[in-house]
């Protein structure tokens, strides 16, 4: 599975250049890979996201 890290307690500027507030960045997921990363565990993700409803 993915190594999970939380990288900053301030809201993504991804999310907020898409016009999001900051409530409601701070209530996004925002996952990032790229062609370096391992190959990715899908199903570990979803089931990992839904623990967090």
């Amino acid at each position: 599975m993915a190594r999970w890290q939380w990288q900053s307690s301030k809201p993504s500027h991804v999310i907020k250049a898409l016009g999001y507030s900051d409530d409601e960045a701070n209530e996004a997921i925002r996952l990032s890979w790229c062609h370096l990363t391992p190959e990715v565990d899908w199903r570990g993700v979803a089931g990992r996201i839904k623990t967090l409803r």
